[in-house]
């Protein structure tokens, strides 16, 4: 009877605690969806939320027209998708490599790979500039991918690889046997490792999405901006009108958050599939 009274006990702060860590996560959310649904004169009167008495999806349309977040829009969208396509093809290929061939100094590279996570960004970022300058490519969204790409090489590795080693080396002797090439055996166990190249792209997929920081450092024309750099650039725009810029912010926030509520399940079997010998 106290052991099953300790345990209902135990459920019930457990479950208060995640509801208030759920509510804390929830709130701020639930501000920018209804602010974005006011007026400015509305907004005024009830700064702190409240509930609304009329919808106004013109904030949207005003954004999405006056402001060009349509432009940011694809620019976002673009970048994402090509830089993620080709991170995955060149991590998957190196990744085959570094784990199921065997060459002169292929330890030595793969830590090289690995020191590379511990990099920061900041401290290669004057090089970078002057090297993105130098081939002519500042202010361009190839050059955008190339920094994107270049970053994600080294966790990328890392993740792929860790997963790799996990598959039996039986199955590259029986493709051997079989007459398969070393492309052919690429071709082979990329699906077997398809929980982790999920899990790369839909991290790496968000974090290229949200950022700020690059795009922000080597774009200065405002048709190539990227939607977060955008919303930051129009806020002087709409300053004074908070709730047509919650409309941005939440025009920008809610693909990623679609998109991570679908494949989420992929970052679980990812992260935790590596580490089961199988």
């Amino acid at each position: 009877m106290m052991e099953k009274l300790r345990k209902n006990t135990n459920n019930i702060v457990i479950y208060f605690i995640l509801g208030f860590a759920s509510l804390i996560v929830i709130y701020p959310f639930y501000l920018i969806v209804v602010t974005s649904l006011k007026t400015q004169q509305e907004l005024y009167l009830d700064s702190v939320g409240g509930m609304l008495t009329s919808f106004h999806f013109e904030n949207y349309s005003l954004v999405w027209t006056k402001a060009k977040l349509h432009l940011m829009f694809s620019n976002s969208l673009m970048i994402t998708a090509v830089s993620l396509i080709f991170i995955l093809l060149i991590v998957t290929l190196a990744s085959f490599s570094l784990s199921r061939m065997q060459f002169a100094g292929k330890r030595g590279l793969y830590l090289l790979f690995f020191m590379g996570i511990f990099l920061p960004f900041q401290l290669s970022m004057i090089p970078l500039i002057k090297i993105i300058k130098g081939i002519g490519l500042f202010d361009t969204h190839l050059g955008l991918d190339l920094l994107y790409i270049n970053s994600a090489i080294p966790f990328g590795i890392f993740l792929i690889v860790g997963f790799m080693r996990t598959i039996p080396k039986e199955i590259d002797e029986a493709a051997i046997v079989d007459g398969a090439s070393k492309f052919r055996l690429y071709l082979l166990l990329t699906p077997l490792v398809m929980p982790a190249i999920a899990t790369l792209a839909i991290l790496q997929g968000v974090a290229i999405w949200n950022d700020f920081f690059i795009p922000n450092l080597f774009i200065t024309t405002y048709e190539k901006k990227t939607i977060t750099v955008g919303i930051m650039s129009f806020k002087g725009m709409f300053s004074a009108n908070w709730s047509v810029l919650m409309a941005g912010v939440l025009i920008s926030v809610t693909p990623v958050l679609l998109f991570y509520v679908a494949a989420q399940k992929y970052i679980v079997n990812g992260m935790t599939a590596g580490s089961i010998k199988g």
